[in-house]
């Protein structure tokens, strides 16, 4: 029971980090398309 238990709580942890990480490059990606959009050419 505890093994599956702390195998939730690593599950639930790396999707918390996976959707970190996302957010962050989406975000990096936002920002980069913006800055694109301001500068002509």
């Amino acid at each position: 029971k505890l093994g599956r238990a702390r195998a939730q709580v690593a599950k639930t942890v790396n999707a918390q980090t996976t959707q970190r990480i996302i957010g962050s490059e989406l975000r990096t990606e936002l920002q980069g398309a913006r800055s694109d959009a301001r500068t002509p050419g």
